[in-house]
């Protein structure tokens, strides 16, 4: 833990947009990489949703634009799990920042023993995709000379409830939401696993990106359809949410009731450093 605390404070003191401080590989990006999956969350705690989310990105069929011919090939993808510390200086519920990032250390393990492919956990000092992408694609373009973000898309990777605040307009005014994702959309993709979550039916979801592909949508670009991938969530996976997870933990439940929803690793973690115990009267979660 006090690594990882430094690890932290020397990334704020630094003021660097985006750093890379654990990698499964020593090589994270390589000659042979063709799309790097980004999950961004903020993993409190990380769960078997955000696995599956990651596991069904590395094994889908993108139809890649890399001329490549081993494009195709899903060993040559790498992921990255990226949590923003913005306001990092603050106290922090339910989990300190530091344990977030133990916790992640143990996803990005069996992650990459599981899927076969380079895990690393990243930083960044930015909230909006935007400026993440940016933050990304010019870090790994300085640290490795074989990147270049048209030959491996940076990709993130969301639930569709996600997707709906990327492109909620209200974020954007008195900007348009073109204009403001401009930028992100040339650098980035999006891969998309409904959810079926009670509020938006599966029909519901897969309308929605129908009437961006046929141009129904006031505020995003059809051009932009070509970039958003579109999976089949499993019930079982989705469903499984971090906030869900922490009041499981809090309510004092059977361990053996919250523990399958997230790995062993992980599991034993929360227990050993009593995260997510219920807080004192008046205290913020």
């Amino acid at each position: 833990m006090p690594k990882l605390k430094q690890e932290l404070e020397s990334f704020l003191k630094d003021g660097v947009p985006f750093r890379i401080i654990y990698s499964t590989s020593s090589a994270f990006v390589t000659r042979s990489t063709s799309r790097i999956c980004i999950l961004d969350s903020s993993f409190n705690p990380p769960h078997r949703g955000h696995y599956s989310l990651a596991e069904n990105a590395i094994h889908y069929d993108f139809p890649e634009r890399n001329a490549r011919k081993d494009a195709h090939d899903k060993s040559n993808r790498s992921l990255l799990l990226l949590l923003s510390v913005k306001n990092a200086d603050k106290v922090v519920q339910p989990a300190a920042f530091a344990d977030r990032i133990a916790m992640m250390i143990s996803l990005a393990d069996f992650a990459g023993q599981s899927l076969k492919v380079p895990v690393a956990l990243g930083l960044t000092s930015h909230a909006k995709f935007v400026d993440k992408a940016t933050a990304i694609g010019k870090t790994l373009t300085e640290e490795y000379r074989s990147f270049h973000p048209t030959e491996m898309p940076l990709t993130f990777l969301m639930g569709f409830d996600t997707l709906i605040r990327v492109f909620d307009p209200k974020y954007y005014t008195p900007a348009s939401v073109r204009d403001s994702l401009s930028s992100f959309m040339d650098l980035s993709e999006l891969f998309v696993l409904t959810r079926d979550d009670g509020l938006h039916s599966l029909d519901d979801q897969k309308r929605y990106i129908e009437n961006i592909r046929l141009g129904k949508t006031d505020t995003i670009p059809k051009e932009w359809y070509s970039k958003i991938h579109m999976v089949d969530g499993q019930k079982e996976s989705t469903a499984i949410s971090s906030s869900a997870l922490r009041r499981s933990i809090s309510s004092k439940e059977d361990s053996s009731i919250w523990k399958p929803y997230t790995i062993d690793a992980i599991s034993e973690y929360i227990t050993a450093a009593g995260l997510y115990r219920p807080f004192p009267s008046g205290d913020s979660t």
